[in-house]
């Protein structure tokens, strides 16, 4: 388990089965999402200050994030972000807030 703190985005390469845990404290109305891995990724959201739970493989109670080679972007409330995410994989995903 990796974890990472950044202000406005972080790019992470992803380890296979591993959950890894992103803090961004900057401000923003949208979280913005990009992957490389050919597997999904699986990841969960919380406010800052609190815990979000833990993402499992089969996406259970997940969002999901594709290899489309198109972001995804995610209404957020202007606040920070903390994340927890994983993958059966390997690549590369980058996490922002914009807005």
């Amino acid at each position: 388990m990796a974890t990472y703190s950044a202000s406005q985005a972080k790019t992470v390469t992803c380890v296979a089965n591993q959950v890894d845990t992103i803090t961004l404290t900057g401000t923003g109305n949208q979280l913005h999402l990009w992957q490389t891995s050919t597997t999904p990724i699986y990841f969960t959201l919380a406010q800052p200050g609190q815990t979000p739970a833990t993402p499992t493989i089969a996406g259970d109670d997940c969002y999901g994030l594709m290899n489309n080679n198109n972001p995804d972007s995610y209404p957020w409330n202007g606040n920070g972000v903390v994340i927890k995410l994983i993958t059966a994989g390997t690549g590369v995903v980058n996490f922002a807030l914009h807005g």
